[in-house]
């Protein structure tokens, strides 16, 4: 037998692995050519026998790592090492990098040395070694969130004046406030975590701060307890010292109670009590407002504040004459520094940027934050104007000329400035013709400011042929619905769909609303664009449900569609449907915009059979008052307020705060824009009933939607059409 059969046969019980066998003619041979390989080999590697045979066995090293591996075996097999083991990457026919053990057996002969290598798949095996290390470095930034977000939990609580505590199901403290010890028990340390109610009870009860707990301590604290875990309440508890407090619990949907005193021991106090709340409102609302005006990292104003700006200098325009002047200001180099740099620089760049903005403009200017390198600037001026607008623009180009320093580090930004006034545009084209003016000094090499001219107008060229063909596609009835799916937090079922306008143009292919819901507004036909949706979806989905339980079915609507006769002729429509079926209307339009007509309307609807969704809640600012008024059967909070929940605090916290409060008036709540299972985790957790977002799907159109959701439903409708 010769040595490479005696090889053979040694190794012939371990073809599990991958084995390859080469000889190496250590005065010819720079290295090892393949004799035999087994069948693994070829399975892990994608080589046969025709491949492999005569080439050097270094062939499936990894190219990028065979120096380290190397340096790691041939020290040993210099030293007389006979038998070799060691790890690295290996590359396949197909390219693929697969990482495997490797044991080598050599066996010197006269002239020469016999190898057999053995190769083992440790892919998945590394793989989960990554993927441990990566979850251990994720618990611990939960952790470390987590234990913020206590600490400023507690901060806030001990702000508070009255006494302030949060019950778990098994009615143990998970916090409290230094006012709940100090007026409810007469003690100055806190009470701490997990004392159960009857403890803190009795203690109350023999602190002799309680009128009726006096002489009877024990039944006292008996019934407290029963009417706490009864809840909710709201009792009026007398004090031996003659202070009277009320006291309100309310169960949060996870099953903690939160229990809230306050003292109206006088009708003046009561009166200073309920001014104090609504002040705390009036702030919590100024934040809010201030929030939705503006731009978070920089501080100045965002578009919507934009806008409002804008219309109230046309009203001032009106009234007494002058000019308003737009100026568009983009940075030139901004891109570059946010990839090459990173977010933090980028960040800090247009924090630097906004402050010098803020420098060169006038006290009377409106500066805002538009979009992620934009900014517009809004002047009026009259005939007493000091600067003229012009040289605002070169000294804004002349400023980021010059080099930003950020960390010792200098970053030239460079901006460009378009320029548009109401000499040569209307009020209502500022802003679009100063971004035309922009563009239209960008293209022109950067760095520098353009006017906007009646000659740069091809968007507006563009503008009217895409408004001719949106007139054209209602008659054709190019609009159709898409559908997005609604699930259910807790099972993870589809519960309800949003029908969604989509146009199929004959040239542009489909478009969605975003590129041409601004010229509907303009020629007044959202309305027919709503009633087209409608009438189409219905009739899809009449179909489509006809022999299973129907999820429920809602539309947008626009204000004007609400307020037409033809709605409620849709709303009777929509009994054919099996399920349910909602109108989703704006926060504004809901709440804020309410006149008399507009409630007779609403109850029609009502009436009639149809639910009601408050859409984009939390975009505007209107009242809870207007929100209990209306009582509409469910809030869709603004994927704006959804996007940031699992990196910000703040952001979850008025998420949750939405949550309670449309708990409290008996509202259902759908969160819109959930776009990872780490947002539906922290929704569900929050208490959320129901998610619509790119994670459970896009809009699509009905027979897609039913082949991902009720797959065995699509086949017995294709197999009967």
């Amino acid at each position: 037998m010769t040595t490479l059969d005696e090889i053979l046969a040694s190794f012939a019980s371990l073809a599990g692995d991958a084995i390859v066998i080469g000889y190496r003619d250590l005065v010819e041979d720079p290295e090892a050519k393949v004799l035999w390989i087994n069948e693994a080999y070829t399975d892990l590697f994608g080589y046969d026998q025709a491949e492999a045979i005569g080439y050097g066995v270094s062939m499936v090293n990894d190219p990028a790592h065979y120096q380290d591996f190397l340096a790691s075996v041939v020290p040993r097999i210099e030293a007389g090492g006979r038998h070799i083991s060691a790890e690295t990457y290996c590359r396949t026919k197909q390219g693929k990098s697969v990482w495997t053990s490797i044991r080598i057996f050599l066996i010197p002969v006269e002239g020469g040395r016999y190898s057999a290598a053995i190769y083992r798949d440790l892919n998945a095996l590394k793989q989960r070694e990554d993927a441990a290390e990566a979850a251990l470095q994720e618990r611990d930034q939960a952790i470390r969130e987590v234990e913020l977000s206590q600490d400023r939990l507690l901060t806030a609580l001990n702000g508070l004046e009255g006494p302030f505590a949060i019950w778990d199901k098994d009615w143990r403290l998970v916090v409290s406030n230094q006012s709940f010890a100090k007026s409810l028990m007469n003690r100055k340390d806190m009470l701490a975590p997990g004392t159960s109610l009857e403890d803190f009870l009795n203690l109350a009860a023999n602190s002799g701060l309680f009128e009726d707990a006096v002489g009877r301590e024990d039944k006292w604290a008996a019934a407290s307890a029963d009417a706490l875990r009864a809840g909710p309440i709201r009792d009026i508890t007398r004090f031996t010292n003659g202070h009277v407090h009320q006291a309100i619990s309310h169960r949060t949907p996870i099953g903690d109670t939160l229990v809230i005193g306050t003292d109206i021991t006088e009708l003046e106090s009561a009166r200073l009590s309920r001014e104090s709340y609504a002040q705390q409102l009036e702030e919590a609302h100024k934040i809010a407002q201030h929030h939705a005006y503006h731009d978070s990292l920089t501080g100045l104003g965002n578009r919507r504040f934009l806008n409002e700006e804008l219309a109230r200098l046309s009203d001032i325009l009106r009234r007494e004459g002058g000019r308003i002047t737009a100026l568009h200001v983009d940075l030139d180099r901004f891109k570059q520094i946010n990839d090459t740099r990173g977010h933090a620089v980028g960040d800090a760049v247009l924090c630097r940027v906004g402050d010098a903005l803020q420098s060169l403009v006038l006290e009377t200017d409106t500066l805002a934050r538009t979009g992620g390198d934009e900014f517009v600037i809004l002047r009026y001026s009259d005939e007493t104007q000091d600067q003229p607008p012009r040289e605002l623009a070169d000294a804004i180009v002349a400023a980021f000329w010059r080099p930003v320093t950020i960390d010792g580090v200098e970053h030239r930004v460079g901006a460009s400035v378009g320029i548009a006034s109401t000499d040569v545009s209307d009020v209502s084209d500022l802003l679009t013709d100063s971004d035309i003016a922009l563009y239209k000094a960008k293209s022109l090499g950067r760095g520098r400011a353009r006017r906007f001219d009646k000659s740069d107008f091809l968007e507006m060229a563009e503008m009217k042929t895409l408004s001719d063909d949106l007139l054209r596609a209602l008659d054709a009835r190019e609009i159709v619905p898409f559908y997005q799916v609604q699930i259910d937090a807790q099972t993870g079922r589809p519960v309800g769909l949003e029908a969604l306008a989509r146009w199929r143009h004959p040239k542009r292919g489909l478009m969605t609303p975003d590129r041409f819901l601004s010229i509907a507004e303009d020629l007044e036909v959202v309305d027919r664009i709503d009633q087209l949706v409608f009438e189409a979806a219905l009739r899809e989905c009449i179909d489509a449900f006809a022999n299973i339980p129907a999820p429920s079915l809602s539309f947008n609507i626009s204000h004007k569609r609400l307020m037409s006769r033809g709605v409620l002729t849709a709303a009777r429509q929509a009994t054919e449907y099996p399920g349910r079926v909602a109108f989703e209307l704006l926060e504004s339009i809901f709440l804020d915009d309410q006149d008399e007509a507009t409630s007779l309307q609403l109850d029609a609807l009502r009436d009639a059979g149809v639910g009601l969704e408050v859409d984009d809640f939390g975009s505007g600012h209107a009242s809870i008052i207007a929100l209990e008024n209306v009582a509409p059967d469910r809030l869709k909070i603004d994927r704006r307020l959804i996007a940031p929940i699992n990196t910000s605090s703040r952001s979850a916290g008025m998420v949750r705060a939405i949550i309670d409060l449309a708990s409290a008036l008996d509202i259902k709540v759908t969160a819109e824009g959930v776009e990872t299972e780490d947002h539906a985790n922290i929704l569900r957790a929050l208490g959320c009933g129901r998610f619509q977002g790119y994670h459970f799907g896009r809009p699509e159109p009905l027979s897609d939607v039913l082949q991902i959701w009720w797959p065995e439903h699509a086949r017995r409708v294709a197999s009967t059409g």
